[in-house]
């Protein structure tokens, strides 16, 4: 068993990217896609490039829920790429309900707000630590 260097599970705006990809092929063709194959197509887009440390975690969901071993909410929850248990909740209560299709660029848009939220709110508390830190080592 060697080191592997890559990501570990995904960030916040990977868990956005990945959710809006699955929207994408969700909808596509018209919504003819099934959820399964949807699934399908986007852990292999989160199986390449900087995501290839990811693969076998990708691979196990591809096949749990193409197998209909799991459903797409429990294998999210058990990958241990870092899925919010808000958003797995989501997932869950739209795939039982049958609403996966209008629930998921709901929850895209709802992450990418709360996500832009925290980062604006991180660069306007910038300032004032970097003058608190400036005003403390002057003393």
């Amino acid at each position: 068993m060697g080191l592997q260097i890559g990501k570990a599970g995904l960030s916040n705006g990977d868990r956005i990217d990945f959710f809006k990809t699955l929207s994408g092929w969700l909808n596509s063709g018209g919504g003819r896609m099934s959820a399964a194959e949807a699934v399908s197509n986007t852990c292999d887009a989160f199986s390449h490039d900087e995501y290839a440390s990811l693969r076998h975690k990708m691979e196990m969901i591809k096949r749990e829920v193409r197998g209909a071993q799991m459903q797409i909410f429990e294998a999210l929850r058990v990958s241990g790429l870092g899925f919010r248990p808000q958003e797995i909740s989501i997932i869950e209560a739209a795939e039982k309900s049958s609403q996966l299709r209008q629930a998921v660029p709901s929850l895209v848009k709802a992450m990418e707000i709360q996500y832009n939220g925290q980062r604006e709110m991180r660069m306007k508390l910038m300032g004032p630590l970097i003058i608190g830190v400036m005003l403390m080592s002057a003393c």
